[in-house]
């Protein structure tokens, strides 16, 4: 018989949320805790595609606040969304075990996944915030691996750690206790969270300790554990990636394409906290950018195109809400924590025309143009001509980039949502009267994919990037993850991307 082909289990661990109220401890933004853990639920699932995902306790921040169990349920909500399974441990901040997992689901003595048993402890608290097993759990570990061939990994709040290896100043009473459990069952990992800067991997031999750092501190972690094993062996190499939800503030990212209450398909956006949120992630400016289209006609009106054929002159479905979205901007932004501009996603009708007024183009201080609507999309989707909505998104754009407009939102967006090919033949000439008209191209990932190949072009041919988020939803403000992968897969480095971005001069985007 050959030998067995490895295998590879990726792990997601997710730890001190401490979800509640604003925290005395400054460092410590429990406030944003659903909103953090959300962002990191959406890049688990969009991009990471974890085989399990396990919570290490501390979900909120005080068992003794009268919301303790909702709060719990909101986060059961989020990790809800997720596609894979999902085991969540208390941790010395959360209700006792019995009202914990009225919420949550109480994990068994041990769990299978993949070939590999993972051990949840709930070890009681002792005084300095530290940890003791019972006797029934070391019993438990001891005989973890009766029976079973495969790696064992065991998992608790308090992490496991051998003495003097790291900064943890947490530990059990009876740690050696605990280790001499682990070396006779044969412990391939230990993982525990509790301490908030989180340690390295360490490890003697196969025998592996991590301390996760928490999702409530800066740079607000989440950690991505690869297990690769062959199945039916202890043996184990482990591999670790902590995950920031923070941007590197080196960078001054700004974020120039995020919507506020006032969009007919935003969510949750609040435009005080927007700022505070993006400040908090390491951002160095906030623009608000509404869809132009959406402030001057009613949502029938604008989802159905309906103003498209007249444009800003349409009187049909006219819910002229303009005047109240720069009132809001004028009282909202000098509260802003983070400089924040006021801007618009301006729409363009089928002439290619900007749907705004001149009174609102004086008072933008940018204007991302975007085309959401093609004549041809009027049509039922089988009968819809792709050649025809290619010819006339490439004459729509042409007159766009002519308008003054300083940034082309998610360029070729339209036509993925219609499964049309991209004009890869107009790139090079796009890529031209952009650089030309000093209009940016926007990276864009939401309900979207850049194209690699054009925002090369466009690197090499001296047109500014712009980063939008698309914000609809708190959790995407500043969510800059998968632009900068993007960005150094298509070669950017960092240090280069200053000079690759639009920067505010104080006039203009550009």
């Amino acid at each position: 018989m050959g030998n067995k082909p490895s295998m590879s289990f990726r792990l997601a661990v997710i730890s001190d949320i401490h979800f509640g109220k604003e925290c005395p401890i400054p460092e410590r933004k429990g406030q944003f805790g659903a909103v953090f853990l959300l962002r990191a639920v959406h890049r688990l699932k969009r991009f990471l595609a974890p085989d399990a995902v396990v919570v290490l306790g501390d979900c909120i921040n005080s068992a003794a606040d009268a919301d303790a169990l909702h709060r719990l349920g909101e986060l059961k909500k989020i990790l809800d969304l997720l596609p894979c399974p999902v085991m969540v441990l208390p941790g010395n901040h959360d209700p006792v075990a019995s009202d914990f997992y009225t919420v949550f689901s109480r994990p068994d003595d041990h769990v299978d996944w993949k070939g590999i048993r993972f051990l949840p402890f709930l070890d009681a608290e002792e005084p300095g915030f530290h940890a003791r097993r019972s006797e029934r759990d070391l019993a438990r570990l001891a005989a973890a691996g009766d029976g079973f061939e495969g790696p064992l990994v065991t998992l608790q709040h308090v992490p496991v750690l051998p003495r003097g290896e790291t900064g943890c100043p947490y530990s059990f009473t009876n740690l050696e206790e605990v280790l001499d459990a682990s070396r006779r069952a044969g412990i391939s990992l230990h993982v525990g969270g509790h301490f908030h800067a989180g340690t390295d991997l360490v490890g003697e031999g196969d025998h592996a300790f991590i301390g996760v750092p928490a999702l409530s501190d800066d740079p607000y972690c989440f950690t991505m554990i690869e297990i690769e094993y062959t199945p039916g062996r202890r043996r184990a190499e482990t591999r670790v990636e902590r995950h920031p939800l923070a941007m590197p503030r080196e960078l001054e990212l700004m974020d120039t394409h995020c919507h506020t209450p006032f969009a007919y398909c935003q969510e949750n956006m609040d435009m005080v906290m927007a700022p505070d949120l993006a400040m908090t992630l390491g951002l160095a400016l906030q623009g608000f950018a509404e869809h132009s289209g959406q402030l001057y006609f009613d949502q029938e009106t604008f989802w159905g195109a309906r103003f498209c054929d007249q444009g800003i002159d349409c009187v049909q479905g006219r819910k002229d809400r303009s005047h109240d979205y720069w009132r809001e901007m004028e009282r909202t932004l000098p509260m802003a924590r983070l400089p924040a501009l006021a801007g618009l996603e301006v729409d363009v009708d089928f002439r290619g025309e900007l749907v705004m007024t001149r009174e609102d183009l004086r008072r933008a201080k940018f204007l991302n143009g975007a085309i959401h609507f093609l004549p041809e999309m009027l049509k039922p989707k089988p009968q819809m001509d792709g050649n025809l909505l290619t010819r006339q998104f490439l004459e729509i754009l042409n007159r766009l980039l002519d308008s003054g407009v300083h940034i082309l939102a998610h360029p070729f967006r339209i036509l993925r949502k219609q499964g049309v090919e991209l004009p890869r033949a107009s790139f090079k000439d796009i890529v031209r009267r952009m650089r030309q008209r000093k209009v940016a191209a926007e990276i864009n990932f939401h309900t979207n994919e850049p194209d690699a190949e054009f925002v090369r072009l466009c690197l090499e041919g001296g047109v500014k990037l712009a980063l939008g988020t698309d914000a609809h939803n708190l959790y995407e403000v500043g969510e800059f993850w998968p632009h900068l992968r993007f960005l150094r897969e298509a070669g950017c480095r960092d240090g280069d991307l200053k000079d690759a971005l639009v920067c505010w001069d104080g006039e203009r985007i550009g």
